[in-house]
């Protein structure tokens, strides 16, 4: 990814998926893994097929293909180094992290409740993201 592209609007956030972490920026709306049910509106809109490829609710059976939707907002750990290594590196705390092997959400935007929108049987909470992750990646806050 060009980080020279990347909308200061957007949200850096970290999945892990069957044990792999994964960096994205997204905008909020992607983040939502409910939208449905955050802007039921959406259900009739023409751009809901457009969409994250239409995913309008991401669950245990579709997360997947959420993340083959959100594919093109992958950071490498690398490409976070470096962002975070510039200028406006402040404005790139890490806001959200996706546990799917734990079927946590941890939104640390505190803008808008979006950890409340998740499917049942996982855990949303408004916490600091950092405190859950390895210290891998927390070194990367601290090295800046």
């Amino acid at each position: 990814m060009n980080l020279d592209e990347l909308d200061l609007d957007d949200l850096l956030g970290i999945i892990k998926y069957q044990s792999q972490w994964r960096f994205f920026v997204c905008t909020v709306v992607e983040w939502i893994l409910d939208y449905a049910r955050y802007d039921p509106s959406c259900i009739t809109s023409q751009n809901s097929v457009l969409f994250r490829n239409g995913l309008l609710e991401v669950n245990d059976r579709n997360f997947s293909d959420f993340l083959n939707a959100i594919q093109r907002y992958e950071l490498s750990y690398q490409e976070v180094r470096e962002l975070l290594q510039r200028e406006d590196a402040n404005h790139w705390s890490l806001q959200i992290v996706i546990d799917y092997d734990k079927k946590l959400y941890v939104n640390g935007f505190t803008e808008i409740e979006i950890h409340e929108y998740i499917s049942p049987g996982w855990q949303g909470i408004e916490e600091f993201p950092l405190d859950f992750v390895p210290q891998n990646i927390k070194d990367l806050w601290i090295e800046k």
